[in-house]
């Protein structure tokens, strides 16, 4: 008989359960359960970790979400409760870590999980390439950090009903010998049918990409009357008089952090004085100004005019120009502020090489459209769009994301298997060869639905191949957000006991 158990309470599984598990989560149905007998004081709490066993074996682990009872009656003898739980998994969601600094990568995996670490979590496997990384996570959760160590370095990370952890890289994931090979000599345990399916998104031969910044190069100059330079200038209008505290909005930001202005600018093919902002013009009186944020690449120096400050800071409040940082992003600049005394007349140049512009991306495989053209369509074009939920891009890193989008989908629809077993013989992440019945392919598993019902447990799994558009990167690796890239650096702890004590702990 199946049961949950918590505390000293053990409960019966009245009906069926399923469990649900895809290569970024893991889901439970709900159970209903016996409570018949029991307390008010016998009731689970919020988050308290259960146990269901099944045959004396722990068969998954779940946190209490809610429950609710059935109606109550004096004549009522039976008492039922319906518990909502989540996952292992989602428990990621609910502790946060304190990570800044340089690492091994490791390490600072080992570090992100320890919370969970210390609620009885193990990490099974930790394969990933040997490098130092830099993170930067203050009270940030710990599925947030894997998330961005995921999408940074190729990383998958799965954390299963058991409470195993498991993080390797994509690349010796896709490289694992298969766990099962299915042909005339050998077979997968249990293994009922196969039948291949297919969906909209299982081939592109165009890539779109929309919600997406790209860094580009911004160039505005004149003489006299006469324009000399305009490519996606930061202002409109140059003939403009700026008296004090006067200030002008740019029609793009622009990214003042070195890393990302050299990022861009040796994206466009600028070298030698790199600038995120440049800019000069005259007074009235026929004097000049320049101000400027510049990177030598040569001499690896990164500098501000002096004349140059931050608006709302009290350091700068006597420089005579001020930029205006984002609400948001701390170094990313909106436009600027004059706190000069003299007027100014124009702006004869302003320029900058990391400016990040609103931009859409179309990357066609033409093979592939002249393979299909008068098969699918007159055109042959299948179309596929990339949401980069704001994301900020050189034109090559995003080439390449369309590239390795485009590579693993030049085969035909044969890209995804559903697969039924009455054995547990395998688990997200594993790789069979199936050379059988019409097919011969590697697959990798991404999916598996664990429905009992009668004491009969049968298992659904989905797996493909190296020619899903949403194979591996999609499905092992979660969609990530543009975050600030600076951050607060001091953080106060405080424990409560009978009295509040404040520690305060410098962050460097």
């Amino acid at each position: 008989m199946m049961t949950i158990n918590y505390k000293d309470i053990s409960l019966p599984v009245i009906d069926s359960y399923t469990i649900s598990k895809s290569s970024q989560a893991v889901s439970f149905s709900d159970l209903r359960l016996d409570f018949t007998g029991h307390k008010e004081s016998d009731l689970p709490e919020k988050y308290q970790e259960i146990k269901v066993i099944d045959d004396d074996k722990v068969k998954y682990f779940g946190y209490v979400d809610s429950y609710t009872l059935s109606e109550l009656r004096e004549k009522d003898v039976d008492v039922e409760m319906n518990l909502t739980m989540i996952s292992p998994m989602s428990l990621s969601t609910l502790r946060t870590v304190i990570l800044v600094g340089t690492y091994e990568i490791k390490e600072l995996i080992r570090n992100i999980f320890q919370p969970l670490i210390d609620d009885g979590f193990t990490i099974k496997e930790l394969n990933v390439t040997i490098r130092q990384v830099t993170a930067n996570f203050l009270l940030e959760t710990v599925e947030y950090c894997m998330n961005n160590i995921s999408n940074s370095y190729n990383i998958w990370w799965f954390i299963d009903e058991q409470k195993n952890i498991y993080v390797k890289d994509i690349d010796l994931l896709l490289k694992e010998e298969p766990k099962y090979i299915y042909d005339n000599e050998n077979s997968i345990p249990g293994l009922q049918y196969i039948k291949p399916t297919v969906s909209s998104e299982n081939y592109a031969n165009v890539v779109n990409f929309k919600n997406v910044r790209i860094y580009q190069i911004s160039r505005f100059k004149k003489s006299g009357s006469s324009l000399v330079e305009s490519n996606n200038p930061l202002i409109d209008d140059v003939s403009i008089s700026l008296k004090e505290n006067s200030s002008i909005d740019f029609k793009f930001p622009i990214d003042t952090k070195k890393e990302n202005i050299l990022k861009s600018a040796t994206s466009n093919n600028v070298f030698g004085t790199l600038y995120a902002i440049c800019c000069s013009g005259t007074y009235t009186d026929g004097s000049t100004f320049n101000f400027y944020i510049s990177y030598d690449n040569y001499k690896k120096e990164y500098t501000m005019s002096n004349n140059l400050g931050y608006d709302g800071n009290s350091e700068y409040e006597d420089k005579e120009f001020l930029l205006v940082r984002d609400a948001f992003f701390s170094n990313l600049v909106t436009g600027f502020r004059y706190n000069g005394s003299k007027t100014v007349n124009s702006i004869t140049e302003i320029k900058s090489d990391s400016a990040l512009i609103w931009n859409v991306m179309k990357l066609y495989n033409e093979k592939a459209i002249s393979s299909k053209a008068g098969i699918i369509s007159n055109t042959g074009i299948v179309e596929y769009t990339v949401d980069m939920n704001n994301q900020w891009k050189t034109i090559q890193e995003l080439r390449d994301i369309g590239v390795s989008y485009i590579d693993k989908n030049s085969g035909e629809f044969d890209g995804q298997l559903e697969l039924m077993t009455d054995r547990d013989v395998l688990e997200v992440g594993d790789v069979v060869y199936i050379n059988k019945l019409m097919f011969n392919n590697r697959y990798i598993v991404t999916e598996i639905n664990e429905n009992c019902y009668n004491n009969d447990t049968n298992y659904t799994i989905i797996a493909r191949n190296s020619n899903v558009l949403d194979n591996y990167i999609d499905l092992f690796r979660p969609d990530i957000t543009q975050e600030s890239s600076d951050k607060l650096v001091q953080v106060y702890i405080a424990h409560y006991f009978e009295e509040q004590i404040n520690e305060v702990h410098e962050v460097v």
